[in-house]
């Protein structure tokens, strides 16, 4: 004797019936299972699973930088890419300083920070969004949507915040005294022009990671989170190190239609 089962029917939406015997009841539910998890992989993000590679990249800024953040800047950078349904899609380009400053310290004295060395509103490089990537890839730590073109990235501790250590943008325009150390007011005024927001913009700084591997380098998180280390020179000094390892978010995974921005 057949029995009518309440079932969904995947392409309406809608309450369907099913006629089936005991056996053929237990398969139409693992083959409508089986079918929904098929569904749910296939509308993954495909841009999450694909790689991230970096290479070398020129620094030609053709007017767009001031001349003294040139100067201070190594001319040899580094282009983020990656695929998008298998078309390669350059993300950004980063040049880091020639050297960076660092906080004078007492010999053996230890920082809570592992950035505890260099001295806040530093400038530690520029990055260039470029435009032929969609602005998903053109996010900070915020989620805040950043325009193509050329940031300066001085190092910010938040000490009341999240992230606690922070690369702060500024739009190159506003930031033209390569040489000088800002103070916290007056950077944070600069990059809420890179955001167009109450908040700065901000990238997140993580812990290095140890390895064999010679930076710089990438790795991605369990999230697809894209890390990119460096050893970032510094100026050297009485009881200064001769260089940062230095690890920074360049790319967070996108979130979902309901998940909170």
């Amino acid at each position: 004797m057949s029995v009518l089962n309440p079932a969904v029917d995947l392409v309406s939406q809608r309450p369907a019936l099913i006629s089936t015997t005991g056996g053929e009841l237990k398969y139409s539910r693992l083959f409508a299972t089986l079918f929904l998890a098929l569904v749910c992989i296939a509308a993954l993000p495909a841009w999450a699973n694909e790689p991230y590679t970096i290479a070398p990249a020129q620094l030609n800024p053709r007017g767009a930088l001031p001349h003294a953040l040139v100067n201070k800047l190594d001319p040899q950078g580094w282009r983020l890419s990656t695929e998008v349904n298998g078309l390669p899609v350059s993300i950004c380009e980063v040049f880091w300083v020639k050297a960076a400053s660092v906080q004078e310290r007492q010999p053996g004295s230890k920082t809570p920070s592992h950035y505890g060395d260099l001295e806040p509103g530093t400038l530690v490089g520029v990055i260039h969004f470029l435009p032929e990537a969609s602005e998903d890839y053109r996010e900070d730590f915020r989620d805040q949507k950043l325009e193509p073109g050329y940031y300066s990235m001085r190092y910010a501790p938040q000490p009341k915040g999240e992230p606690s250590d922070a690369l702060m943008l500024s739009p190159v325009r506003a930031d033209r005294e390569a040489e000088r150390v800002l103070a916290t007011d007056e950077l944070e005024r600069r990059s809420r022009l890179a955001s167009g927001t109450n908040n700065p913009a901000l990238l997140s700084l993580v812990s290095p990671e140890s390895s064999k591997e010679q930076a710089p380098r990438l790795r991605m998180d369990e999230e697809g989170t894209c890390i990119f280390q460096i050893s970032l020179p510094v100026k050297s000094g009485p009881g200064s190190a001769k260089g940062v390892a230095l690890a920074v978010i360049l790319v967070t995974p996108r979130k979902g239609e309901g998940d909170a921005s």
